[in-house]
């Protein structure tokens, strides 16, 4: 699969050695790098299931809201906040993994239903059809775009 490779060496590029200074999110998540953004339908981490077990039991309810499940999404989206990328890896079905200091990861999958992209590294927070420069449409597939 070399467009693996080739998005894989990409994204090691531009992620590796950085940090996302900001987190946005709605309908999608938007993580905030230096000079581009970092789009994502869906995050996790290993330990949400976790997390989210811990916060039901919270008094006050913390899950009480709306979109409960960014509650748990939402704190491990700032765990990593100015935290150097030290890897990243891409799994076959295009999950893209960032990894952090002390074996800790956050999860951009790539198996959302019911949308027409998944992730992407963008030069603005923008759709990715917009202007992307390495994206995941569809689940096992990457796209790099030359700018």
């Amino acid at each position: 699969m070399p467009q693996f490779e080739q998005a894989e060496e990409l994204l090691r590029s531009l992620l590796v050695g950085r940090f996302y200074s900001g987190v946005e999110v709605g309908d999608t998540w938007a993580f905030r790098f230096e000079e581009f953004w970092l789009l994502a339908q869906d995050i996790s981490a290993p330990e949400e299931s976790s997390l989210h077990n811990l916060l039901q039991l919270s008094a006050p309810a913390m899950l009480a809201g709306v979109d409960s499940e960014y509650v748990p999404k939402g704190i491990l989206a700032l765990r990593y906040l100015r935290q150097e990328v030290t890897e990243i890896t891409l799994a076959d079905d295009a999950a893209l993994h960032l990894h952090f200091q002390g074996g800790n990861s956050l999860v951009f999958p790539a198996t959302t239903p019911i949308v027409d992209w998944q992730w992407a590294v963008n030069p603005t927070d923008n759709s990715p059809y917009a202007d992307f420069l390495v994206a995941c449409f569809w689940q096992g597939e990457i796209q790099l775009n030359s700018l």
